[in-house]
């Protein structure tokens, strides 16, 4: 399946053990974008972002409701 038409799959704390891991099992059917602290690395797209800022905390509240 061509990277273009795999359904997108996103992990937060994608750089760490579990994050890893899980990308590890998506990658051949999903196309795999992480979310981490700045400063990390994977083998994936990784978006580096704060998931404690208050906005970060306010699009997940506005998402529950």
């Amino acid at each position: 399946m061509a990277a273009d038409s795999k359904p997108i799959v996103l992990i937060t704390g994608a750089a760490g053990n579990i994050g890893t891991a899980l990308a590890a099992v998506f990658e051949d059917d999903y196309r795999v974008v992480g979310m981490d602290r700045e400063g990390t690395k994977a083998d994936f797209p990784l978006v580096a972002v704060d998931l404690t800022s208050d906005e970060v905390a306010q699009a997940f509240k506005a998402f529950r409701e």
